[in-house]
């Protein structure tokens, strides 16, 4: 405790790259990361997004229409990185785009994919792209 008001913090050590492939795929959470197994970790965290979308997005939504909000997880993660086209999103779900517009927001809160806003080269102009999927 006496070296937080000492300022004396201790370096944090970058962990080697060679197992930056394997980390990833285990995860952050600490249940992932503990499980030893490949396909239990799979298991899991299939399980815990279940419950996410289950008793997030009913609660926030209170809707019951839930078989698209998976391929629709599935669909973002596989264009991370990549401007966000609702018309197609909606095309390739069969979701009306009203309707995944609502599912986009809700799966924004429950903090499962982000929006990266448009990148603008000058303060004062239009924005040179549209936002993106993360």
């Amino acid at each position: 405790m006496e070296s937080v008001f000492k300022r004396d913090f201790p370096l944090y050590e970058v962990p080697p790259t060679d197992d930056l492939l394997e980390r990833v795929e285990r995860g952050g959470y600490p249940e992932s990361v503990l499980r030893p197994d490949a396909r239990e970790r799979s298991d899991w965290l299939e399980a815990c997004i279940d419950a996410l979308i289950a008793r997030g997005v009913c609660e926030i939504a209170d809707t019951s229409r839930l078989a698209e909000v998976p391929r629709l997880l599935q669909l973002l993660a596989a264009q991370a990185w990549q401007t966000l086209n609702v018309a197609a999103l909606s095309q390739q779900t069969g979701v009306p785009q009203t309707t995944l517009r609502r599912y986009l927001t809700l799966l924004e809160k429950l903090f499962l994919w982000t929006r990266v806003p448009a990148w603008f080269a000058n303060v004062d102009k239009r924005p040179l792209q549209s936002p993106a999927i993360l």
